[in-house]
């Protein structure tokens, strides 16, 4: 089913559905702060007073963007957050992964890049692999992503920790960054030691899941997975995203409209452009209630993936890609980033677009118990 036949009668249908349902969507507002933190906007020609740096509408701040002429001064403290200061992160929404726009260094130290030997090569390092897929830190040793990732870039699930190499603080996925103020590495580069899936996710090698490449029920289906990283994440450009709460995970009516979607994948829907730079779009989810209904109403309810989300219709070419699978959906609520969402797989070519994407939520329980997450 292509996205571009849909699209203008699901925004109509969405529209009536939210009436009807009467989900209420939070309203945001922004700031140039960083939670309790001091952050302030003056004029672009002036300089930050002794104790405050520049920030732009990256760096971890909302920053001064919607307000012409001004910059953000505020107090620099990134680093890796605890579970109580997650999910700080650029605050910037701009459109595109598909025709993506780039992002920033440092902009979103939740992502990694997950990485896959390469042919021929016998030890795992930076230079002995390429980028394969995405995931998003929810703690210092743990890895959210996909079970198409782990599979694409590792083989098999017992064969991941001898494949898969974790790059956090990762912007160019081309080679090794470097941070422009001191000149050291930028990125960590961490093995894993255990890959666990979805206990419904059927699959557990390349071999079984290139069977039913073709059904995306069946591949993205209770599309979650984990890797325990051999060490903690340590570095400046890296950080924890924060998961939802289980009230949050238990409200069918609430829906969000400030969310960004981040990966590596083609940028272009026949294959044809890739970005080294990390890229990102800007997606909304409906409410559980609201994507039952349309799923009933559209008759989509024989395809969609058990565990999965409705992203609302839009009329723009904002989705993921191949290399894209197992990165973050990550949604706004003013202050900091709660992961929402993980990019399934998706051919993204000729009007392929994915309505759904496999919702965190539902697997928040899985998650914990294997993390021992609080």
């Amino acid at each position: 089913m292509s996205w571009s036949e849909h699209s203008s009668g699901l925004l109509g249908t969405l529209s009536l559905l939210l009436i009807t349902i009467g989900c209420v969507r939070a309203q945001h507002q922004s700031q140039c702060s960083r939670f309790n933190q001091g952050g302030f906007c003056i004029p672009v020609k002036d300089a930050c007073p002794s104790g405050y740096e520049e920030k732009s509408h990256f760096s971890n701040y909302i920053g001064c963007s919607f307000q012409l002429g001004k910059k953000c001064c505020a107090v620099n403290t990134l680093g890796v957050q605890s579970r109580q200061v997650c999910g700080k992160g650029s605050l910037n929404l701009s459109p595109k992964i598909l025709n993506g726009d780039l992002t920033g260094d440092c902009d979103w130290p939740f992502i990694v890049s997950i990485r896959a030997l390469n042919a021929g090569s016998a030890s795992l390092t930076y230079d002995t692999s390429s980028h394969a897929c995405a995931g998003v830190l929810i703690d210092t040793q743990w890895v959210l992503t996909s079970p198409f990732c782990v599979l694409s870039a590792g083989q098999s699930i017992s064969e991941a920790p001898n494949r898969i190499l974790v790059v956090a603080g990762e912007y160019n996925v081309s080679g090794i960054d470097i941070d422009p103020l001191t000149g050291a590495q930028q990125e960590q580069l961490i093995n894993i030691d255990a890959a666990y899936f979805h206990p419904d996710y059927p699959y557990r090698s390349q071999a079984s899941l290139v069977r039913v490449l073709q059904t995306a029920k069946a591949v993205n289906s209770n599309g979650t997975a984990l890797l325990h990283l051999s060490r903690p994440i340590t570095g400046s450009c890296s950080g924890i995203v924060c998961l939802p709460t289980e009230e949050e995970a238990a409200n069918d009516c609430a829906s969000y409209d400030q969310c960004v979607m981040l990966g590596w994948g083609f940028n272009k829907a026949d294959f044809t452009g890739i970005d080294d730079n990390l890229l990102l779009g800007n997606i909304q989810l409906t409410s559980k209630t609201a994507c039952d209904v349309l799923t009933t109403k559209l008759g989509l309810t024989g395809i969609r993936p058990a565990g999965s989300i409705c992203q609302s219709p839009r009329s723009t070419n904002t989705d993921s890609c191949q290399g894209d699978e197992g990165g973050p959906i990550l949604c706004s609520n003013g202050v900091n980033w709660v992961v929402r969402g993980v990019i399934p797989f998706n051919l993204c070519n000729n009007g392929r677009f994915n309505f759904y994407v496999t919702e965190v939520a539902s697997s928040l329980d899985w998650i914990k118990r294997i993390t021992r997450l609080p």
